[in-house]
């Protein structure tokens, strides 16, 4: 609760996990969003989280501000806050001078996080004491949330780009301009991964009969790897192939199975379920 208000925060996963690809998340965002939007629930808010500790903007970070855009759609960002985390708790005045030039160079060119700050995205400074009290970092927490809260009051939320093309539209998640851009890079991952696979099989052909069994078997290891890899990305464009229903469908299969593996006695009705959720 927060000032009587129920507010839900949705913790959601980056394009930067180890244990799932790019696809994966997306299609996990585009079945709970769409299920959201179809029961009436709106997104009030949206927060973007970067520690200031990073010395440069991984690969990772680019792409979720690249799916951030293609999710969003928005042409104003009121309703999106950037707060920046892990900022230091005694600094030499070379730190502070470093972080805030840091902090600068992030929020003002439009490659990072200007492209939201110039469509007035508002920035804070995450628990900027860098206290390790939780009281006084739920406090930071509380504030950033309820200034966004304030600001959802006097701007209505827009619907967001991807909830209108999957639901509204009946867009397959490939056609949807979040599945464009990662489609892209799962593009350059299969073909990576069939280069890959193709010059190991090359060099196991050249070696195969030489006695050389321990290399042969690094080779081996390496192009099972490859060959996981290359049909996790087949499947994953599979995935792009389907629509609100499908996507449903697969992330309750995917729950059901983990949640079988947990408790096998454990078991969860097949029909759809609907997502209620509110603030």
């Amino acid at each position: 609760m927060l000032n009587g208000r129920r507010i839900h925060l949705i913790d959601t996963p980056g394009f930067n996990d180890t244990s799932r690809s790019d696809i994966d998340i997306l299609g996990i965002f585009a079945s709970w969003l769409g299920t959201a939007y179809g029961n009436g629930v709106r997104i009030h808010g949206l927060i973007a989280l970067h520690s200031i500790a990073d010395n440069r903007m991984s690969g990772s970070n680019m792409r979720d501000l690249a799916m951030i855009k293609a999710i969003c759609g928005f042409t104003s960002y009121g309703n999106v806050v950037i707060a920046t985390s892990m900022w230091l708790t005694t600094p030499t005045y070379d730190e502070r001078v470093t972080l805030e030039g840091r902090e600068a160079k992030l929020l003002s060119e439009e490659r990072f996080f200007g492209f939201f700050t110039a469509r007035g995205a508002r920035v804070f400074r995450h628990n900027e004491d860098g206290s390790k009290d939780i009281t006084r970092e739920a406090a930071s927490t509380r504030y950033i949330v309820d200034q966004l809260v304030q600001q959802s009051e006097l701007h209505v939320p827009d619907v967001l780009q991807l909830q209108r093309e999957i639901v509204d539209q009946g867009k397959t998640l490939g056609e949807t301009a979040a599945g464009i851009a990662a489609a892209g890079e799962l593009y350059k991952e299969r073909k990576a991964h069939e280069d890959q696979l193709q010059k190991l099989r090359a060099e196991i052909t050249r070696h195969l009969h030489k006695s050389n069994d321990e290399y042969i078997a690094q080779l081996r290891e390496l192009e099972a790897d490859a060959e996981k890899k290359l049909k996790k990305a087949r499947d994953d464009r599979r995935t792009l192939k389907q629509k609100m229903t499908d996507l449903h469908e697969t992330e309750l299969k995917g729950l059901r199975e983990k949640m079988e593996e947990m408790d096998p006695l454990l078991i969860i009705p097949n029909p759809l379920y609907r997502l209620k959720v509110g603030c």
